[in-house]
């Protein structure tokens, strides 16, 4: 069944612990519901009520499990600091009479690291909630794109904090 298939390609959307936990019992909801109100000769109408439900159950949902899978609210408390120090960041950077690379990519290797070192595990959401404002807010200002080498510095430091964090405290094994 094709629609099946596609459902479990929805799924990847929800951690693989929660997946391995309720995969096959999702999938199972969703072909009785598929069986019950898309039949082979459905209308359009039903078949597009059977996928609005999956994606609009899966859009609702998936975010949650994949925020309490990362450690919950401290997990999400982390983001909004790394993203709101990623704004000032791009907001400085993006000013006009800035014009010290120099200095940015030092914030940005040093937050990013910081935060890397912190929760290691998420390294490249580090990146991108920090190290993305840098290039959105410049190209938003007309300075141009050049500004994207900004992500690649901000990924060494996130990814060298998380490799901090391994040679500081290896991970027991179980």
């Amino acid at each position: 069944m094709r629609a099946r298939r596609v459902y479990r390609w929805l799924l990847r959307a929800y951690p693989a612990s929660f997946r391995a936990a309720y995969g096959r019992d999702m999938e199972q909801v969703f072909a009785d519901v598929w069986h019950a109100e898309a039949p082979r000769d459905a209308p359009v109408r039903r078949l597009a009520r059977v996928w609005w439900w999956a994606l609009r159950d899966t859009l609702a949902r998936a975010p949650a499990e994949r925020i309490n899978a990362m450690g919950g609210s401290r997990w999400l408390a982390l983001l909004a600091v790394a993203a709101v120090l990623g704004l000032g960041i791009g907001l400085v950077d993006s000013s006009p009479r800035w014009d010290d690379t120099g200095i940015t990519v030092g914030v940005l290797l040093l937050t990013t690291g910081v935060l890397g070192l912190v929760h290691p595990r998420h390294a490249w959401v580090w990146a991108v909630a920090v190290g993305g404002w840098v290039p959105v807010l410049n190209v938003i200002h007309g300075h141009g794109a050049a500004s994207l080498a900004a992500l690649a510095f901000a990924f060494v430091g996130a990814y060298a904090g998380a490799l901090g964090r391994r040679l500081v405290a290896p991970q027991r094994s179980s």
